[in-house]
């Protein structure tokens, strides 16, 4: 799975699905949940072993990718 923060615009939903599709990856699921104020977070489940490889290029597309570390509620 991979965690992808986004601006609450759905021009960067549209983005990030376009990505996706450019690279040689089967994309399972895709779920988009309010972030914050003003962000996304979107929920990727990708089929392949090399999710870090897909990260990598999500990155250098200008996606704030995170861990899913970055999600939990502090208490």
């Amino acid at each position: 799975r991979i965690e992808v923060v986004l601006r609450r615009d759905v021009k960067e939903v549209a983005r990030l699905v376009g990505t996706l599709a450019d690279q040689d990856v089967e994309v399972r699921s895709l779920v988009v949940a309010l972030h914050g104020a003003d962000g996304y977070a979107a929920f990727v489940r990708v089929a392949t072993i090399d999710v870090a490889s897909v990260r990598d290029r999500l990155r250098r597309k200008g996606f704030a990718v995170g861990e899913l570390s970055d999600f939990y509620e502090a208490r």
